[in-house]
């Protein structure tokens, strides 16, 4: 039998979260009764979740290739935040003054040391 000390792990990944991380949660979505094509009305929560620990990682570059009909996309930037953190997809996160939004995010491992958020960027 192994014996995998989980806490030990997550706290190693969690002394490469130097990043400090604001997240703005996104609300539920409410009908504008004004719109008559009933749209959604995009909203987020009025307070922000400040001072969450993230770990950035953010190439620069992004690459883009073909792979028969699809196009791949690699080098997406990810934000690894502590397990248990509220956030998710939709979501935006601020780090270092710019905003992104978080495009998905796993813990699809089964001893899951972090939360993985693929960012994309708002321009």
């Amino acid at each position: 039998m192994i014996n995998i000390d989980l806490a030990g792990l997550q706290g190693i990944a969690e002394s490469f979260m130097t990043t400090t991380v604001a997240i703005k949660h996104r609300a539920t979505a409410a009908k504008d009764p004004g719109d008559r094509t009933g749209d959604n009305t995009i909203t987020f929560e009025a307070t922000l979740t400040e001072g969450v620990s993230g770990w950035f990682v953010d190439k620069g570059t992004r690459s883009f290739s073909r792979d028969g009909a699809m196009s791949v996309v690699t080098d997406v930037p990810l934000l690894r935040v502590p397990v248990g953190t509220d956030v998710a997809g939709r979501d935006e996160v601020r780090i270092n003054g710019n905003w992104w939004v978080v495009v998905d995010v796993s813990n699809d491992e089964t001893w899951p040391i972090w939360l993985k958020c693929e960012l994309a960027r708002i321009e």
